[in-house]
Protein backbone atom coordinates (compact mmCIF):
# COMPACT_ATOMS: atom_id res chain seq x y z
CA UNK A 1 0.00 0.00 0.00
CA UNK A 2 2.89 2.30 0.97
CA UNK A 3 4.57 1.30 -2.34
CA UNK A 4 1.79 2.37 -4.36
CA UNK A 5 0.96 5.71 -2.54
CA UNK A 6 5.01 6.47 -2.84
CA UNK A 7 4.64 6.00 -6.59
CA UNK A 8 1.24 8.07 -6.95
CA UNK A 9 2.87 11.14 -5.14
CA UNK A 10 6.12 10.84 -7.67
CA UNK A 11 3.57 10.59 -10.77
CA UNK A 12 1.49 13.85 -9.59
CA UNK A 13 4.77 15.40 -8.61
CA UNK A 14 6.88 15.20 -12.00
CA UNK A 15 3.09 15.92 -13.87
CA UNK A 16 3.49 19.33 -11.78
CA UNK A 17 7.08 19.34 -12.87
CA UNK A 18 6.17 19.43 -16.54
CA UNK A 19 3.12 21.21 -16.08
CA UNK A 20 4.92 24.32 -15.14
CA UNK A 21 7.66 23.61 -17.24
CA UNK A 22 5.25 23.95 -20.49
CA UNK A 23 3.61 26.70 -19.27
CA UNK A 24 6.72 28.88 -18.82
CA UNK A 25 7.48 31.31 -21.03
CA UNK A 26 10.49 31.21 -22.63
CA UNK A 27 13.60 33.86 -22.98
CA UNK A 28 13.09 33.84 -26.93
CA UNK A 29 9.65 34.32 -26.74
CA UNK A 30 10.16 37.72 -24.82
CA UNK A 31 12.67 38.82 -27.52
CA UNK A 32 10.99 37.83 -30.61
CA UNK A 33 9.60 40.68 -31.67
CA UNK A 34 7.13 38.94 -34.96
CA UNK A 35 5.20 37.37 -32.05
CA UNK A 36 1.68 37.96 -33.23
CA UNK A 37 0.58 41.59 -31.56
CA UNK A 38 3.55 42.28 -29.91
CA UNK A 39 5.83 43.77 -32.35
CA UNK A 40 7.96 46.71 -31.58
CA UNK A 41 9.75 49.40 -33.64
CA UNK A 42 10.43 47.26 -36.63
CA UNK A 43 10.71 50.12 -38.96
CA UNK A 44 13.35 51.72 -36.96
CA UNK A 45 14.11 55.18 -37.97
CA UNK A 46 17.41 57.26 -37.01
CA UNK A 47 15.46 60.02 -36.76
CA UNK A 48 11.77 60.44 -36.33
CA UNK A 49 11.48 64.48 -36.48
CA UNK A 50 13.93 66.64 -39.60
CA UNK A 51 14.26 70.01 -39.46
CA UNK A 52 15.26 72.24 -41.56
CA UNK A 53 16.18 75.96 -42.07
CA UNK A 54 14.20 78.08 -44.94
CA UNK A 55 17.10 77.19 -47.63
CA UNK A 56 16.03 74.31 -49.60
CA UNK A 57 17.56 70.90 -48.66
CA UNK A 58 18.10 67.17 -47.93
CA UNK A 59 18.88 64.53 -45.66
CA UNK A 60 18.54 60.69 -45.48
CA UNK A 61 17.32 58.59 -42.47
CA UNK A 62 18.34 55.21 -42.33
CA UNK A 63 15.40 52.32 -40.99
CA UNK A 64 16.33 49.32 -39.18
CA UNK A 65 13.65 47.17 -40.92
CA UNK A 66 13.63 46.62 -44.64
CA UNK A 67 9.96 46.15 -45.25
CA UNK A 68 6.94 48.67 -44.50
CA UNK A 69 4.21 50.45 -45.81
CA UNK A 70 3.53 54.12 -45.60
CA UNK A 71 -0.25 54.60 -44.95
CA UNK A 72 -1.18 58.06 -43.75
CA UNK A 73 0.18 61.88 -44.41
CA UNK A 74 -1.22 64.35 -41.80
CA UNK A 75 -3.73 61.50 -41.00
CA UNK A 76 -5.31 62.64 -44.57
CA UNK A 77 -3.86 60.47 -47.11
CA UNK A 78 -5.01 56.63 -47.16
CA UNK A 79 -2.85 55.27 -49.65
CA UNK A 80 -1.58 52.35 -48.83
CA UNK A 81 1.45 51.81 -50.39
CA UNK A 82 4.26 49.02 -50.50
CA UNK A 83 7.57 49.61 -50.11
CA UNK A 84 9.59 46.45 -50.62
CA UNK A 85 13.14 45.92 -49.52
CA UNK A 86 14.91 46.52 -53.18
CA UNK A 87 12.23 48.94 -54.46
CA UNK A 88 13.25 53.15 -55.31
CA UNK A 89 10.55 54.85 -55.35
CA UNK A 90 8.84 58.01 -54.55
CA UNK A 91 6.87 57.85 -51.33
CA UNK A 92 5.64 61.24 -50.97
CA UNK A 93 5.83 64.49 -52.56
CA UNK A 94 3.95 67.69 -52.14
CA UNK A 95 4.65 71.20 -52.86
CA UNK A 96 7.44 72.04 -51.02
CA UNK A 97 8.82 68.01 -49.70
CA UNK A 98 9.57 65.09 -51.74
CA UNK A 99 10.02 61.86 -49.61
CA UNK A 100 11.96 59.20 -51.31
CA UNK A 101 13.09 55.07 -50.46
CA UNK A 102 16.85 54.87 -51.61
CA UNK A 103 17.88 51.79 -50.79
CA UNK A 104 16.31 48.51 -48.29
CA UNK A 105 17.48 50.79 -45.16
CA UNK A 106 17.70 54.75 -46.64
CA UNK A 107 15.08 57.25 -46.64
CA UNK A 108 15.78 60.96 -48.44
CA UNK A 109 13.93 63.84 -47.72
CA UNK A 110 14.19 67.05 -49.98
CA UNK A 111 12.43 70.60 -49.40
CA UNK A 112 12.21 72.91 -51.55
CA UNK A 113 13.29 76.87 -50.23
CA UNK A 114 10.60 78.52 -48.02
CA UNK A 115 10.08 82.08 -48.92
CA UNK A 116 7.10 82.40 -46.62
CA UNK A 117 7.66 83.40 -43.27
CA UNK A 118 5.29 80.45 -41.95
CA UNK A 119 6.95 77.43 -40.65
CA UNK A 120 5.95 74.35 -42.34
CA UNK A 121 5.47 70.63 -41.44
CA UNK A 122 4.34 67.29 -42.76
CA UNK A 123 4.37 64.09 -40.74
CA UNK A 124 4.05 60.70 -42.42
CA UNK A 125 2.93 57.41 -40.93
CA UNK A 126 4.60 54.68 -41.74
CA UNK A 127 3.63 50.56 -40.97
CA UNK A 128 4.88 47.16 -40.55
CA UNK A 129 2.92 44.43 -39.15
CA UNK A 130 0.97 46.55 -36.64
CA UNK A 131 3.66 48.41 -35.48
CA UNK A 132 3.14 52.18 -36.84
CA UNK A 133 6.25 54.79 -37.20
CA UNK A 134 6.21 58.27 -38.47
CA UNK A 135 8.26 60.44 -39.49
CA UNK A 136 7.93 63.92 -39.12
CA UNK A 137 9.40 67.09 -41.51
CA UNK A 138 9.44 70.31 -40.85
CA UNK A 139 10.98 73.80 -41.98
CA UNK A 140 11.72 76.74 -40.93
CA UNK A 141 9.61 79.88 -42.68
CA UNK A 142 11.98 82.66 -43.84
CA UNK A 143 13.15 85.82 -41.72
Amino acid sequence: MKNKLYGYRIFVLLFLVVLLAACKESKLAKEDEEQDGKWGDVIGFSQDEVLFNAEAGETEVTTKGRWWLTAFVNERYGCLQPIDENDTINIYTYDWVSIQKLESRKVKVSVKENTSEKPRSVRVQFQAGDYFGYLKVEQKGAE
